[in-house]
């Protein structure tokens, strides 16, 4: 499953946890304030449903804190591949950067030779440095040969490199780790007993 995914999966079950306990949790004040008036079988029938809302709420929680940990691993691992991906694009710019460099050098090398070179490549050693490019033309002019040679580009078989969103890598790999299971707070609350409705002969 993709980070994304199990994120968004995960989170929604969050929500509704977070509704349910909010329910749980006003059904156990409209009991503690029911018990403050109440003697006898009434009294010791909301103790059983105040111990069971007890449980219920801490079942509820229990399982929405291995949600939340969960999450937070997801996280985790979305910013380690995000940060790997952005670590290998800065790694091959410094690459790319570094044989520019290098292809910059080398045309410079050949107009001081007096070489005929592409007028791309003059551009891109004007681009790099205007006065490298004035100093090796002139130095050209001064060492003409009767034959000089003629280069091929050297930037002519490079396409335009295509980069992936680092974000979009996080988000999209495989979430790693065993996922808690999915269960409905529908589930942990009857799980507990609690059926959700205050006795009526209160």
């Amino acid at each position: 499953m993709k980070i994304r995914d199990a994120q968004e999966m995960y989170r929604a079950q969050i929500r509704d946890y977070n509704s349910e306990m909010s329910a749980v949790s006003k059904r156990r004040k409209e009991i503690q304030n029911a018990l403050k008036n109440a003697s006898g079988a009434d009294k010791d029938t909301l103790d059983k449903e105040a111990a069971t809302i007890e449980l219920t709420y801490k079942a509820l929680q229990d399982k929405q804190n291995e949600y939340y940990d969960y999450v937070n691993d997801l996280t985790e691992q979305w910013c380690m591949w995000a940060n790997a991906e952005s670590a290998k694009q800065q790694g091959e710019a410094m690459k790319d950067y570094y044989r520019d460099m290098a292809k910059v050098m080398e045309v410079a090398r050949r107009l001081m030779k007096g070489d005929i070179v592409p007028s791309t490549d003059e551009k891109k050693l004007m681009e790099y440095n205007d006065k490298l490019y004035q100093m090796a033309k002139n130095m050209g002019e001064m060492a003409k040969v009767e034959k000089r040679k003629k280069h091929k580009s050297l930037w002519e078989d490079e396409e335009e490199k295509q980069y992936e969103d680092p974000d979009e890598v996080g988000a999209n790999a495989t979430a790693q780790g065993t996922a808690p299971q999915i269960k409905s707070a529908g589930e942990i609350m009857s799980s507990t007993g609690y059926d959700g409705a205050m006795d009526s002969e209160n």
